[in-house]
């Protein structure tokens, strides 16, 4: 999005954290921004198409308890929020009282691959190292379990990186493949647990999965440390940081196991998978493979469309291969909104447009 050169460059930490700096050309302008508490933006009447806008004001309010933030939407001081408590995702659907958007988006398991992980554990850095153990640890995971009993938002199990419905130029879903059961395959994960040497998991280091605190992200952490210890017989500890924390924690490699998450900039494959290139500021595994980055290379620069989508296909190929990720599932966008709030639009990419929103009375 165009920004205000002059703006930007006098103030280049600052000027996205004051509303008199932070000047955009959108339909609503930063009014008041009071960190951890509230967001008001305002009608901007320099906008191109500022006499279609209806509403003159927003006020959001930032509320990390998503059980919080739903009893001010049920006691009418939200008039829409997102991210309903999980427990209660199946009643508000069921309700009426939220509704389910398509998100084009992955959660996902991201392995430290790097030397630093030695400093967190040795011996499960260089577990860790061992694709058997990876794809054991893949393979030992019940997404549908996961999602019905844990989740419970209607997600779609992630049997590859790539989520589905991205319809490339040939007209099909570029995802075109399952790299394993969705159901998973315990028998196969402890076989390759064993040729790794860890038979019935003797001998496995305990693992720490850490992840950024909130109940939902919690409840999935939990849910896979049960199966790891009951399929693999692998000890798994749970770690919750401040989100400001774990994403120095994540980036810095100082971690094992890492929950994840990665919705699409553009509706294309690449906006997946060229993260995992080895000099990607992205690529929180510290995931190194040569001939991946050839595919993706090659993908860039290819002008046929029919010749790209194989390109991309030969990458995600290698990557599920290496399993430096664990895929877990697609995402789901739930919003709850009241019924007199009309014109919202969220997009596949997770914006929301209030352009064309209004109260009705």
């Amino acid at each position: 999005m165009p920004v205000r050169q002059d703006i930007v460059e006098a103030n280049k930490d600052t000027w996205a954290t004051k509303p008199e700096t932070y000047i955009g050309n959108g339909p609503f302008k930063l009014k008041e921004w009071r960190p951890k508490d509230t967001i008001v933006l305002e009608k901007n009447p320099n906008y191109f198409d500022a006499k279609n806008v209806k509403l003159d004001r927003i006020e959001m309010k930032m509320i990390e308890d998503s059980t919080s933030a739903l009893a001010s939407f049920q006691g009418g001081q939200l008039d829409f929020m997102e991210a309903p408590p999980t427990q209660q995702i199946p009643e508000l659907l069921k309700q009426g009282i939220a509704k389910k958007y398509p998100y084009l988006g992955t959660y996902f398991y991201v392995l430290n691959l790097s030397d630093k992980a030695e400093k967190v554990d040795a011996a499960a850095a260089k577990a860790l190292k061992d694709v058997r153990v990876r794809k054991a640890l893949t393979l030992a995971i019940d997404r549908k379990a996961l999602i019905d009993t844990v989740a419970k938002a209607g997600q779609e199990p992630a049997t590859s990186f790539v989520p589905s419905s991205i319809i490339m130029q040939d007209g099909k879903d570029f995802k075109n493949k399952h790299y394993y059961k969705a159901e998973g395959d315990v028998e196969e994960a402890k076989k390759l647990l064993a040729e790794a040497g860890y038979p019935n998991g003797q001998g496995f280091p305990k693992l720490l999965i850490t992840y950024n605190t909130s109940s939902g992200h919690q409840n999935i952490a939990q849910a896979i440390q049960e199966m790891w210890k009951k399929n693999l017989g692998i000890n798994v500890e749970l770690k919750n940081e401040e989100w400001k924390v774990f994403q120095t924690t994540r980036k810095n490699k100082e971690y094992l196991v890492a929950r994840h998450g990665w919705i699409g900039d553009y509706m294309d494959p690449m906006t997946f998978l060229d993260m995992w290139t080895s000099y990607s500021g992205q690529n929180d595994a510290a995931y190194n493979n040569p001939e991946y980055d050839k595919k993706i290379d090659a993908a860039k620069r290819e002008a046929d469309p029919i010749k790209r989508i194989q390109l991309l296909h030969e990458a995600e190929d290698i990557l599920m291969a290496d399993m430096p990720i664990i895929p877990l599932y697609y995402y789901v966008n739930v919003v709850c909104m009241k019924d007199y709030v009309k014109g919202v639009h969220k997009s596949p990419l997770g914006f929301v447009f209030f352009d064309k929103a209004y109260v009705e009375k």
